[in-house]
């Protein structure tokens, strides 16, 4: 096996063509291992010097991928080298390109040859599919005696399994949501003339993605600064990833519109069998009417109708809003990956001895708060 790390944005950009021929072959092939998704999300969140992207090959061809980031935490004799995952609040999951047959294998000597020719000391992997095969491989990895790790739940993401006819699913719902449903969308239609369009590409793609950051904006996620307009590079990723994904067909931004005017929005990435929702928003100006539950229904139900997805991904957190339409989740983890070094083990066995101690440490505050900042310094973090 041949290791090359990729550290320049140029680089990257040369293994398109290789990378989702690995991405199609691999046991975890979703929108979020994609080159278009990792390149926008590089060129717009990496510093220069922090790609640290590890690409693996047999015979000339990609085995493996592990897009990571490097960076130094802590200070003085507690700095430590972490690589960590590319990912942020943007991210919504997160994985290695691994292969469906052999994958352990292929991990293991990874992280083999990571752990003798690469100096770090901790590895931090966020939003990682929990019933994926990435956490087994990990827990595989740490009873071997190859590296130190530790799992943790990071969240529970929402999502809708299209299973059935509209009917039996909307039948299924609570009736007062079923209520609501309909109640909102009659009302908005005693407005006006109600309409879905769909953006998937074209000329005036990054215009119509613009107004959908205006929507947006407009709402309250304006007001608290949350708004994707609110941040120039978070902007431009989703302006890169839109006309990225838009060339190969998997870009959709769902409007509702009334009488011509674009009330709500969707920003959506459809990749095989699942639909997955990004970002959402709504003119609050027509809040009473609750155009982004219109939407939503109007989106779904057209998705139960076509018969081309299994899976309708609100992704992100449990939010009660989302709790609405489904109450399946899909546990996302947090792995630490711990190399066999001294600053790595003594922050490994800080982690555990905290994990063992907790109920009785926090009865004796002072010694709990020691322990975290031992923890914290050996970490550079509190996380």
């Amino acid at each position: 096996m041949e290791i090359e790390v990729v550290r320049e944005l140029e680089r990257l950009a040369q293994l398109k063509s290789e990378w989702n021929a690995a991405v199609e072959s691999s046991g975890f092939d979703s929108i979020f291992q994609t080159h278009e998704w990792f390149y926008a999300w590089a060129k717009n969140f990496a510093h220069s010097d922090a790609l640290n992207i590890v690409v693996a090959r047999n015979n000339g061809q990609i085995c493996g991928i592990m897009p990571l980031m490097r960076e130094r935490r802590g200070a003085g004799p507690w700095a430590i080298t972490v690589l960590r995952s590319m990912s942020n609040l943007q991210s919504y999951k997160y994985g290695f390109v691994l292969p469906r047959e052999n994958s352990g294998e292929i991990l293991e000597s990874m992280l083999r040859l990571m752990r003798d020719d690469s100096d770090w000391d901790l590895m931090i992997l966020e939003y990682l599919p929990h019933d994926g095969q990435l956490a087994g491989l990990f827990g595989q990895l740490q009873r071997d005696g190859i590296i130190g790790a530790r799992d943790e739940i990071q969240m529970e993401s929402p999502y809708v399994a299209i299973e059935g006819t509209w009917d039996e699913y909307a039948g299924a719902r609570d009736k007062k949501v079923r209520k609501n449903w309909d109640y909102f969308e009659r009302r908005l239609e005693k407005e006006g003339s109600v309409r879905l369009v769909e953006v998937s590409g074209g000329a005036d793609l990054e215009n119509r993605v613009r107004q959908a950051f205006e929507i947006e904006k407009a709402s309250w996620k304006g007001e608290h600064g949350s708004a994707i307009g609110a941040s120039s590079s978070i902007s431009a990723f989703y302006l890169d990833l839109a006309s990225a994904m838009s060339e190969r067909n998997n870009f959709r931004l769902c409007f509702l519109e009334l009488d011509g005017k674009s009330i709500a929005f969707d920003y959506c990435l459809p990749y095989k069998r699942a639909f997955n929702v990004l970002k959402t928003g709504y003119d609050p100006a027509y809040s009473k009417n609750s155009p982004g539950r219109v939407l939503r229904k109007t989106v779904l139900r057209s998705l139960f109708q076509d018969g081309n997805y299994s899976i309708y991904d609100l992704l992100g957190v449990r939010e009660s809003w989302k709790e609405e339409w489904t109450e399946k989740v899909q546990p996302l983890s947090r792995v630490r990956l711990y190399n066999r070094k001294p600053a790595a083990l003594a922050s490994y066995a800080a982690a555990r001895a905290i994990d063992r101690a907790k109920n009785v440490l926090r009865r004796h505050p002072r010694i709990f708060s020691a322990v975290k900042r031992l923890h914290m310094k050996l970490t550079g973090s509190g996380s």
